[in-house]
């Protein structure tokens, strides 16, 4: 997870052969809550993929034959083709998994909110502590050394499920902690 995010995932999207394929996602609805949507949703409004790219899922989709989840979100594979309405991605025990649009709604309860349908995936090269924030990853090269915020270098860490997948660009020299954090756990030893 690093400042870079846009420039890193551009720069290897650029490396793998071939022409990128663009899939806009498509809108309906109240223009407020389009704009809510876009901005909101961890699924970007433009997708640009090729075959080799690296993505992460952005929902959980469950699959009734199965006692399983299809995928999580957080989860990351490869893309194996693109076709007319629909992607393979390959995830890390090797299975390809077939994957198509997913639709979000503004509000669940009214029809007449705005939508957003888009495959549910990311460019997974890189990513902002920010974004981050609800994701549980298997694994994480991370660069915490511009976390100013207290709690912020944590909520990266915490991300990542076990400490064999957490690996760090550098060694970082401090972390902020939240004043009110210290004195309440001084309070809660004493």
């Amino acid at each position: 997870m690093t400042n870079s995010e846009p420039w890193r995932r551009e720069f290897q999207l650029g490396e793998l052969p071939g022409e990128p394929v663009v899939l806009k996602a498509v809108q309906s609805g109240p223009e407020l809550q389009r704009a809510f949507l876009t901005k909101n949703l961890l699924t970007p409004e433009t997708l640009r993929l090729k075959p080799g790219t690296l993505v992460m899922f952005t929902v959980n989709r469950n699959d009734p034959s199965r006692m399983t989840p299809r995928f999580v979100n957080g989860q990351v594979g490869v893309v194996e083709s693109i076709e007319r309405g629909y992607l393979v991605v390959r995830v890390r025990d090797g299975e390809s998994i077939l994957v198509e649009p997913f639709t979000w709604r503004y509000d669940a309860q009214d029809p007449e909110s705005a939508t957003f349908t888009q495959f549910p995936l990311r460019l997974a090269w890189a990513m902002t502590i920010h974004k981050s924030q609800g994701l549980t990853l298997d694994a994480a090269y991370l660069d915490i050394r511009a976390a100013r915020e207290p709690g912020q270098a944590f909520v990266a860490v915490s991300r990542v499920r076990t400490l064999a997948g957490l690996n760090f660009k550098e060694w970082f020299k401090g972390v902020h902690v939240s004043p009110e954090a210290i004195e309440f756990y001084r309070t809660v030893e004493g």
